[in-house]
């Protein structure tokens, strides 16, 4: 008893300096909020048994795999995605799909024994599809996949960071080294090509050699909402032992969203350009339509924001995929999901129900408890539909992983 209580004044005479020292120090460095005190190292799920979260996610990639996994020469595999190139050129895949399907099989490795073939095959793959600017990146559209280290086209962020997020995966999965060396390989490459070393954000891809030189004053230079994954930049940090992810990450939270998400919706725009950032209505150097609103890059944020939280318990992250949920449940309404929005949540969609827009809205409302009668509903609605492409059927899938809790950490 006596030990306890010296341990006790001991603490408060700890914590009442420490009060004394901030309060005299002018402008505190902030300190985020705690993870939610009623975290036990998961989250809430849809009802139901864990076997049968299972059997939803098992029948979902058995659809996913039958209509878009192809072969290619030389036990090489690819997503089957349309695009077009800057001559015009039809694309069998881009880097985008790819990315998703590598996670996929990755992620599905222990519910299909050939899970490993698919994925070594798709990883060389994607060593043959060579980009223009970096080498060691992907070309963002693939024309024949049969080609053999032909560089194609310039590469696109989101297809790489799955890419290396996936080997990442892989490894842990499958324990062999391999995996780990052509993620670090991945990951240097991405940091040199695709990121800006000093305003800690994504670039559309490796479009030139220079972007550090580029960006190096306070306008221009797009960055795309959907391209920043702070629980892939958390998951190369561990892996390269390089802190600057942490720092990307956290980036996330402390300057991007706050610059460009909307106070009440949390909505973030496709495409933000600028220092302070702001959307950017020309979407960069793509032209999109309705790049500065949730359209159908942002789409999948909350996703991306969901998996950082599980996977890492970040606080940053909770506050804002549930002000999403709040606004998305009290407001919109789960069973009336439009496809696209303004930031401040009009409706802009021509449609409704589409899964890449369902789905991530649903991986984020995992965080709160309050908000189990919701998730219940609308995974409802993921379970009885499909993607209507693969763009939504992908996103579909690795939102269900997340959501039954299938998808650990790849470090």
């Amino acid at each position: 008893m006596k030990n306890s209580a010296s341990k006790i004044t001991c603490f408060l005479l700890f914590l009442t300096t420490a009060l004394l020292f901030i309060a005299c120090t002018p402008n505190p460095v902030p300190v985020p909020p705690p993870p939610d005190p009623s975290w036990d190292g998961h989250r809430i799920k849809p009802n139901g048994t864990q076997e049968q979260l299972n059997k939803n996610v098992r029948d979902k990639y058995d659809a996913y795999k039958a209509r878009f996994l192809k072969p290619a020469a030389n036990g090489k595999y690819y997503i089957e995605a349309t695009g077009n190139g800057e001559g015009g050129e039809t694309a069998v895949t881009i880097s985008e799909a790819h990315g998703y399907g590598m996670m996929i099989f990755a992620l599905m490795a222990d519910q299909d024994a050939d899970a490993r073939k698919y994925f070594d095959g798709m990883n060389a793959l994607r060593k043959a599809q060579r980009s223009t600017g970096n080498p060691d990146l992907m070309s963002w559209i693939v024309i024949d996949p049969n080609s053999n280290g032909i560089a194609t086209e310039a590469s696109a962020t989101d297809g790489d960071l799955d890419n290396a997020y996936a080997l990442l995966l892989a490894h842990k999965k499958w324990g062999d080294n391999k995996y780990l060396e052509d993620a670090k390989i991945l990951i240097d490459a991405i940091k040199k090509s695709s990121m800006h070393q000093k305003k800690l954000r994504t670039a559309l891809g490796d479009w030139n050699q220079d972007w550090g030189n580029r960006w190096t004053d306070t306008k221009g230079y797009p960055t795309r909402s959907s391209d920043w994954m702070p629980g892939h930049f958390r998951a190369f940090a561990k892996a390269t032992n390089d802190n600057f992810w942490n720092q990307v990450a956290d980036n996330v939270y402390n300057t991007l969203i706050p610059e460009v998400a909307n106070k009440i919706t949390g909505l973030l725009p496709c495409f933000g350009t600028d220092t302070p950032l702001k959307p950017d209505p020309k979407g960069g150097e793509t032209g999109e339509e309705n790049a500065d609103k949730y359209w159908w890059n942002a789409c999948r944020d909350p996703w991306r924001l969901a998996t950082d939280y599980i996977h890492h318990k970040t606080p940053a992250a909770q506050v804002h995929i549930n002000k999403i949920s709040s606004w998305l449940i009290e407001e919109q309404g789960i069973d009336n999901i439009n496809n696209g929005y303004e930031l401040d949540g009009t409706p802009i969609g021509s449609w409704k129900g589409d899964m890449a827009f369902v789905a991530p809205f649903a991986a984020g409302m995992i965080a709160d408890s309050s908000n189990q009668a919701s998730l219940n509903s609308i995974y409802k609605q993921i379970v009885n539909e499909n993607g209507a492409n693969v763009y939504g059927a992908a996103i579909q899938l690795l939102c269900m992983l997340l959501i039954t809790d299938n998808w650990d950490a790849p470090n």
